[in-house]
């Protein structure tokens, strides 16, 4: 990183000019929970939005409530972060509508105990996919 210049995070001028109206986040895990609350404090703050996470109604529900006091666009994309396809997909979409993404929330994951690793081994690894 050859003359670049590193920022602490406590810079609240570095800090604020990336969580700006029209900058994009977008935020994995965002039907529910600190996903959600995130998701709505990006638009609230007049960021464009896109709201990833498995497809179905608590996403559009979530994507609808966001955009009813959200200045700017909000966009769910029905993604399973456990599939890099999926991610790809994501990416690809996020890239060609919005551009550069200012804030990536890697929000997503499971918090199901599936027990001893070799007892339910699919389980498990579908746990690590997802939160890894």
């Amino acid at each position: 990183m050859s003359g670049a210049k590193l920022r602490p995070m406590n810079d609240a001028t570095w800090l604020s000019s990336i969580l700006s109206p029209g900058n994009v986040a977008l935020v994995t895990g965002a039907a529910s929970g600190i996903g959600l609350a995130a998701a709505r404090r990006f638009a609230g703050l007049g960021m464009t939005l896109v709201m990833a996470d498995l497809g179905g109604p608590t996403l559009e529900r979530a994507r609808a409530e966001v955009s009813e006091n959200a200045r700017t666009d909000v966009l769910a994309v029905a993604t399973d972060v456990s599939q890099l396809a999926a991610l790809q997909r994501l990416h690809a979409e996020v890239a060609q509508r919005f551009g550069t993404v200012s804030v990536l929330m890697n929000n997503a994951g499971v918090g199901n105990n599936p027990g001893l690793p070799w007892e339910n081994g699919e389980a498990w690894q579908k746990l690590i996919d997802v939160n890894l």
